[in-house]
């Protein structure tokens, strides 16, 4: 704030409040003020002497019904401050008029407002109610019940269900039903459930001139291996530096320098091995017995050390020999099986929904993932295919109504929420107004099935420049926390976040910016930070001295 009690903002605050005619990406960080930052882009547009914007003109999405009201009274709070500035500004007070009608809310609270306007597009009663979460839980479970029982009756004698059940294990069917319920929620959560059932039970449809190296899960297989080569190299980079410390186990350095030297060129080439070859390298990887190390000059902390490390590696590469190494026979016959069990798997997901669907029609009731895909289905096109979100008339009405489509905590949110956003917001290359406030390090809410991918896809695709129908705004400034919170906190994500562990390399772009501008404690000119590391299981010991033979 300056003296007169006027905020001052930044300019990458300024870029995002000012910014016009672009799909817009506003990647704010803890403490960066994006609240105050979208309601000033709220008011400059409606205050606009030049393109003034009216409220019922405005779509505004939040994560919460609590930020929804938020939103609305720091709105509210804005305006009346403008009206006592301006009390002859006709404008300004039908704007005060307008905004306890203004599409300020939760996407679902927008999908229901869809419905009850145009629910005629649709096979729905009007009088239809949204049940609570608590009552749809206890809906699915109900179906549930009756559709395995059904399925096991159908099989007195065993059969696919009954095999899908014994290989999942557990007491009962609790893994069974558990299974099915994800697999649908997930279905759920994307514009084309059914394409996707159809997707899943394809890729395990492999004939025998398919090279395994062109699967789905082999690019993620690569992954992981990679990781746990990498682990595995540190371990014996720790080792070997505690080996050849002075006072060191030195009698351990070549079989440490022998080891790595096998894990680094395996790194190096898992990027372009085919299947039987990685198996073999991984098979060809050999720890021998570590020579004894004794004597007085021998530091038996460092020796514990040593052999601590080394064993961590090879317990991890041995783990992945054990878990990964065998033939592509197996490997296809593996195949056919996990294929056989997931086409059971997609047929009872398919009956569920369908049982759900007529139970929840028999009592004119809709849940809220029925809020999002019967509100796409008023906004696509009837002949518009899976993967293409080509809009309806509606949509186009829509897109004409809303000067502008506003999205706050855009990294929690999902796939079918992010085409239903997609679709009344105008995608013409002139016209771009989506306008999205986020921060991917926050996304939280991959239990609910949100999808950060969609804010990391637009992060890195769109540019920082000015003047395209894309643009990405960097707000950094952290006004919030201390110095020395900032700086812990990078030091700590510096570590943790890369592509690979976070989706998101920590460069001096995703960096926080202190700017609280706290007066100094002259007691802690350089202060600590406290960090608490909370571990879920503390992995067991895996012993010490001179490890066995691999």
């Amino acid at each position: 704030m300056t003296a007169t009690g006027k905020r001052e903002w930044t300019p990458d605050q300024l870029a995002a409040i000012r910014a016009r005619r672009a799909n817009i990406l506003v990647a704010a960080a803890a403490g960066a003020g994006k609240t105050a930052v979208l309601v000033e882009r709220i008011i400059q547009r409606l205050t606009d002497p030049e393109d003034p914007v009216s409220l019922e003109n405005l779509l505004v999405v939040t994560f919460t019904e609590a930020a929804a009201a938020e939103m609305r009274q720091r709105i509210g709070a804005a305006l009346e401050a403008a009206v006592a500035r301006d009390p002859e500004n006709e404008a300004l007070r039908r704007q005060l008029l307008l905004l306890n009608r203004a599409h300020i809310s939760t996407i679902h609270s927008f999908c229901l407002w869809v419905l009850r306007t145009y629910f005629y597009r649709l096979d729905l009663d009007p009088g239809f109610r949204v049940m609570d979460p608590a009552e749809a839980d206890l809906m699915q479970l109900e179906v549930m019940d009756r559709v395995l029982e059904e399925a096991f009756a159908a099989e007195p004698d065993g059969g696919p269900v009954t095999d899908l059940a014994d290989s999942l294990g557990g007491r009962g069917d609790a893994n069974l039903v558990d299974l099915v319920l994800r697999v649908w929620e997930f279905s759920r959560s994307l514009p084309w459930p059914e394409a996707w059932l159809e997707q899943v039970t394809a890729s395990y449809k492999v004939t025998p001139e398919t090279p395994l190296e062109s699967l789905p899960w082999y690019g993620e297989l690569r992954q992981l291996i990679t990781l746990e080569l990498q682990e595995a190299a540190w371990y014996l980079e720790q080792a070997r530096q505690a080996a050849a410390a002075p006072g060191g186990p030195a009698v351990y350095l070549e079989n440490l320098e022998n080891e790595k030297e096998q894990v680094t060129r395996l790194l190096e080439e898992v990027g372009d091995l085919p299947w039987e070859e990685l198996n073999a390298k991984l098979a060809a990887v050999h720890f021998g017995r570590l020579k004894a190390a004794r004597g007085e000059d021998v530091d038996p902390v460092l020796k514990e050390r040593a052999g601590k490390l080394r064993n961590q590696a090879r317990d991890l590469l041995y783990a992945l020999k054990e878990d990964l190494c065998r033939d592509e026979a197996a490997v296809r016959a593996e195949l056919e099986r996990s294929g056989e069990l997931v086409t059971t798997l997609v047929g009872l997901v398919r009956r569920f929904d369908a049982a759900l669907r007529e139970a929840k029609g028999r009592r004119n009731l809709i849940d809220f993932s029925d809020l999002e895909h019967l509100c796409l289905r008023v906004l696509l096109d009837e002949g518009a295919g899976p993967g293409r979100l080509q809009p309806s008339d509606v949509a186009l009405e829509l897109r004409q109504r809303f000067a502008e489509v506003l999205v706050d905590e855009y990294q929690d949110i999902n796939t079918v929420q992010d085409a239903i956003l997609t679709l009344v917001s105008r995608q013409d290359v002139a016209e771009n107004n989506l306008f999205m406030v986020g921060d991917v390090k926050q996304s939280i809410y991959r239990f609910r099935l949100a999808n950060p991918d969609l804010f990391l896809a637009k992060y890195r695709q769109y540019p920082e420049g000015e003047g395209g129908p894309n643009r990405r705004i960097l707000l950094k400034a952290n006004f919030r926390s201390r110095q020395g919170v900032v700086d812990g906190v990078n030091f700590i994500f510096r570590q943790v976040f890369s592509p690979l562990v976070g989706e998101l390399e920590y460069d001096a772009a995703a960096a926080l910016v202190g700017r609280a501008g706290y007066p100094e404690n002259p007691a802690a000119a350089t202060p600590a930070v406290e960090v608490y590391l909370q571990e879920g299981k503390v992995a067991a010991d895996t012993g010490a001295g001179e490890p066995g033979a691999g």
